[in-house]
Protein backbone atom coordinates (compact mmCIF):
# COMPACT_ATOMS: atom_id res chain seq x y z
CA UNK A 1 0.00 0.00 0.00
CA UNK A 2 1.44 3.39 -0.90
CA UNK A 3 1.94 6.27 1.51
CA UNK A 4 -0.90 8.38 0.06
CA UNK A 5 -3.44 5.61 0.72
CA UNK A 6 -2.11 5.00 4.23
CA UNK A 7 -2.30 8.65 5.10
CA UNK A 8 -5.96 8.97 4.17
CA UNK A 9 -6.70 6.31 6.80
CA UNK A 10 -4.41 7.67 9.54
CA UNK A 11 -6.52 9.49 12.09
CA UNK A 12 -6.17 9.02 15.83
CA UNK A 13 -7.32 10.76 18.98
CA UNK A 14 -5.77 11.19 22.41
CA UNK A 15 -7.11 13.13 25.35
CA UNK A 16 -9.13 16.01 23.80
CA UNK A 17 -6.98 16.11 20.66
CA UNK A 18 -7.18 14.66 17.16
CA UNK A 19 -4.15 13.93 15.00
CA UNK A 20 -4.98 13.99 11.28
CA UNK A 21 -3.34 14.72 7.94
CA UNK A 22 -3.19 18.37 6.97
CA UNK A 23 -5.18 19.22 3.87
CA UNK A 24 -5.43 22.34 1.71
CA UNK A 25 -8.71 23.07 3.51
CA UNK A 26 -6.70 23.58 6.75
CA UNK A 27 -5.17 26.80 5.41
CA UNK A 28 -7.60 28.96 7.38
CA UNK A 29 -6.60 27.15 10.61
CA UNK A 30 -2.94 27.98 10.02
CA UNK A 31 -3.69 31.58 9.05
CA UNK A 32 -5.66 31.90 12.30
CA UNK A 33 -2.59 31.37 14.47
CA UNK A 34 -0.98 34.30 16.22
CA UNK A 35 2.58 35.38 15.38
CA UNK A 36 5.03 33.21 17.31
CA UNK A 37 2.75 30.20 17.33
CA UNK A 38 4.16 27.19 15.49
CA UNK A 39 7.57 28.76 15.82
CA UNK A 40 11.03 27.27 15.76
CA UNK A 41 13.72 28.24 18.22
CA UNK A 42 14.36 31.97 18.58
CA UNK A 43 10.66 32.69 17.90
CA UNK A 44 11.00 32.32 14.15
CA UNK A 45 7.81 31.50 12.31
CA UNK A 46 7.59 27.97 10.90
CA UNK A 47 7.12 29.49 7.44
CA UNK A 48 7.10 33.11 6.27
CA UNK A 49 3.87 35.02 6.92
CA UNK A 50 1.78 35.11 3.77
CA UNK A 51 3.34 31.85 2.51
CA UNK A 52 1.10 29.46 4.42
CA UNK A 53 -0.66 28.21 1.28
CA UNK A 54 2.64 27.48 -0.48
CA UNK A 55 3.81 25.39 2.46
CA UNK A 56 0.59 23.39 2.71
CA UNK A 57 0.69 22.79 -1.06
CA UNK A 58 4.33 21.64 -0.74
CA UNK A 59 3.40 19.27 2.10
CA UNK A 60 0.40 17.99 0.15
CA UNK A 61 2.58 17.32 -2.92
CA UNK A 62 5.18 15.60 -0.72
CA UNK A 63 2.41 13.31 0.51
CA UNK A 64 1.15 12.60 -3.02
CA UNK A 65 4.73 11.79 -4.08
CA UNK A 66 5.02 9.33 -1.18
CA UNK A 67 7.86 11.32 0.38
CA UNK A 68 6.23 12.24 3.66
CA UNK A 69 3.37 14.02 5.35
CA UNK A 70 2.41 16.58 7.96
CA UNK A 71 -0.34 15.91 10.47
CA UNK A 72 -2.15 18.60 12.36
CA UNK A 73 -2.88 18.33 16.06
CA UNK A 74 -6.38 19.71 16.53
CA UNK A 75 -8.38 20.57 19.62
CA UNK A 76 -11.84 20.68 18.13
CA UNK A 77 -11.38 22.83 15.04
CA UNK A 78 -8.36 24.67 16.44
CA UNK A 79 -4.94 23.72 15.06
CA UNK A 80 -2.48 23.59 17.96
CA UNK A 81 0.51 21.84 16.40
CA UNK A 82 2.06 20.13 13.41
CA UNK A 83 4.16 16.96 13.30
CA UNK A 84 5.36 15.00 10.30
CA UNK A 85 7.84 12.77 8.55
CA UNK A 86 9.86 13.48 5.39
CA UNK A 87 11.71 10.91 3.29
CA UNK A 88 14.15 11.61 0.49
CA UNK A 89 12.56 8.85 -1.60
CA UNK A 90 9.55 6.58 -1.04
CA UNK A 91 11.77 3.48 -1.25
CA UNK A 92 14.07 4.63 1.56
CA UNK A 93 13.52 3.26 5.03
CA UNK A 94 14.49 6.34 7.01
CA UNK A 95 12.78 9.68 7.62
CA UNK A 96 13.24 13.05 9.26
CA UNK A 97 10.67 14.04 11.86
CA UNK A 98 9.70 17.66 12.43
CA UNK A 99 7.25 19.30 14.80
CA UNK A 100 6.03 22.68 15.98
CA UNK A 101 3.55 23.58 18.71
CA UNK A 102 1.35 26.59 19.39
CA UNK A 103 2.93 28.38 22.34
CA UNK A 104 -0.34 28.25 24.31
CA UNK A 105 -0.26 24.44 24.34
CA UNK A 106 3.39 23.75 25.07
CA UNK A 107 4.62 21.88 28.17
CA UNK A 108 1.43 19.80 28.50
CA UNK A 109 2.67 16.52 26.98
CA UNK A 110 0.56 16.96 23.84
CA UNK A 111 3.48 16.94 21.41
CA UNK A 112 5.05 13.95 23.16
CA UNK A 113 1.85 11.94 22.60
CA UNK A 114 1.50 13.12 18.99
CA UNK A 115 5.15 12.28 18.20
CA UNK A 116 4.75 8.81 19.72
CA UNK A 117 1.80 8.21 17.38
CA UNK A 118 3.83 9.39 14.37
CA UNK A 119 6.83 7.24 15.38
CA UNK A 120 4.58 4.19 15.73
CA UNK A 121 2.97 4.95 12.37
CA UNK A 122 6.40 5.34 10.74
CA UNK A 123 7.88 2.14 12.10
CA UNK A 124 4.80 -0.10 11.87
CA UNK A 125 2.79 1.17 8.89
CA UNK A 126 5.58 2.67 6.74
CA UNK A 127 8.19 0.04 7.73
CA UNK A 128 10.82 2.67 8.49
CA UNK A 129 14.05 1.51 10.09
CA UNK A 130 15.26 4.88 11.35
CA UNK A 131 13.81 8.30 12.23
CA UNK A 132 15.96 11.42 12.72
CA UNK A 133 15.29 14.74 14.45
CA UNK A 134 17.38 17.89 13.94
CA UNK A 135 16.90 20.16 16.98
CA UNK A 136 18.36 23.65 17.29
CA UNK A 137 21.06 23.55 19.99
CA UNK A 138 19.37 26.46 21.78
CA UNK A 139 15.91 24.89 21.74
CA UNK A 140 16.01 23.01 25.04
CA UNK A 141 12.35 21.90 24.89
CA UNK A 142 12.89 20.33 21.46
CA UNK A 143 16.05 18.56 22.59
CA UNK A 144 14.29 17.33 25.72
CA UNK A 145 11.38 16.04 23.63
CA UNK A 146 13.72 14.05 21.37
CA UNK A 147 15.38 12.49 24.41
CA UNK A 148 12.04 11.80 26.13
CA UNK A 149 10.94 9.94 22.98
CA UNK A 150 14.03 7.70 23.21
CA UNK A 151 16.13 9.33 20.49
CA UNK A 152 19.90 9.24 20.97
CA UNK A 153 22.00 12.34 20.36
CA UNK A 154 24.37 11.36 17.54
CA UNK A 155 26.10 14.57 16.47
CA UNK A 156 26.35 18.34 16.51
CA UNK A 157 25.82 19.67 12.99
CA UNK A 158 27.35 23.12 12.50
CA UNK A 159 25.28 25.55 10.45
CA UNK A 160 22.61 22.86 9.96
CA UNK A 161 19.93 25.18 8.65
CA UNK A 162 19.33 28.74 7.56
CA UNK A 163 17.33 30.79 10.03
CA UNK A 164 16.01 34.25 9.26
CA UNK A 165 19.20 36.08 10.15
CA UNK A 166 21.90 33.43 10.42
CA UNK A 167 22.84 29.81 10.05
CA UNK A 168 21.98 27.76 13.12
CA UNK A 169 23.65 24.73 14.70
CA UNK A 170 21.58 21.65 15.50
CA UNK A 171 21.86 18.37 17.32
CA UNK A 172 21.11 15.25 15.29
CA UNK A 173 18.99 12.71 17.18
CA UNK A 174 18.34 9.18 15.89
CA UNK A 175 15.87 6.44 16.83
CA UNK A 176 15.91 3.03 15.16
CA UNK A 177 13.04 0.60 14.93
CA UNK A 178 15.12 -1.99 16.80
CA UNK A 179 15.39 0.41 19.77
CA UNK A 180 11.61 0.62 20.05
CA UNK A 181 11.01 -3.14 20.31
Amino acid sequence: MDLAVLQRTFITSFDAFELRMLEISDLSSIKGLDPGDLSWCQGEWLFPRGREAAFIEKWFQERLDGKGFRAGIFKGKVLVGIVGLSMKAPSMHDADMSYAMDSCYRHQGIMTKACREIIHFGFIRLHLKMIRIMADVDNQPSCALAERLGFKKEALISQAYQATESKRDAFLYVLTRAETN
